[in-house]
């Protein structure tokens, strides 16, 4: 997976942590068989939450920008867009397209390094938050974010596994001189973070949790990039 596609997944991942939009859908565009406007718009109904309609969210591919071409090796930039639609005529979230753009710009509001690859924050460029009139009959609001992309992507960290043994969580990454940071609580571990005292815990020995605990996870060998997140619910 190419950083592009890496820092669209991270994304919806992270986004489906908020918990001011959880009755939200979030969907990354390019999984989605689809051309034109309408089209695009009706993909939105495959992601809603369970009984809520009329609100969702689609991640659109990130562009690139050359910020500086006299350097040797392209030093760009990236703008990766949430497009927010809203069905009016029957929306039961209790939450409009411009409640669920200004959550998902809040959520990013103090930037996040997200993807491995980069701290990525509300457009300084352009319009952060604009209306989008390309979708008859449904209100849709883009929430524009951008960073700095890297010159070279070094690879990620192998992906850590979680095993369950009613209820005691083991975590175990393949790279042995990786470190594991975990949540409990439905967020998104933040790799670096080694106080053990945020959401984010710095895995040593097995752990025990209540029954339906949502572990998510991520490995992280410093000399390259973090693992893609794993998540587990722990039944027992």
């Amino acid at each position: 997976m190419n950083p592009l596609q890496q820092l669209q997944q991270d994304a919806v991942a992270y986004l489906l942590g908020n918990p001011a939009t959880a009755s939200v859908g979030y969907e990354s565009f390019r999984q989605q068989a689809v051309d034109g406007a309408v089209k695009q718009a009706i993909a939105g109904w495959s992601i809603r939450a369970p009984g809520k309609t009329g609100v969702y969210c689609l991640v659109l591919m990130p562009s690139f920008f050359v910020e500086d071409p006299n350097v040797p090796g392209v030093q760009g930039s990236v703008e990766l867009t949430i497009r927010t639609f809203e069905d009016p005529k029957i929306n039961n979230t209790n939450l409009t397209a411009e409640d669920v753009a200004l959550a998902n710009l809040h959520w990013f509001g103090d930037g996040l390094v997200i993807a491995g690859l980069l701290a990525i924050y509300p457009s300084t460029k352009g319009p952060a938050l604009k209306p989008n009139y390309d979708y008859p009959g449904f209100l849709v609001y883009d929430t524009v974010l951008r960073g700095q992309l890297p010159q070279d992507y070094p690879g990620r960290t192998a992906a850590p596994t979680i095993a369950n043994n009613s209820g005691t969580v083991t975590l175990a990454c393949g790279d042995g001189v990786a470190t594991i940071f975990y949540t409990l609580d439905g967020s998104m571990p933040q790799p670096g973070d080694t106080s053990g005292t945020a959401a984010t815990k710095v895995y040593s020995t097995p752990f025990g949790v209540p029954n339906g605990t949502i572990v998510r996870c991520l490995a992280w060998n410093s000399a390259i990039l973090p693992s893609d997140v794993e998540q587990a619910t722990v039944n027992f």
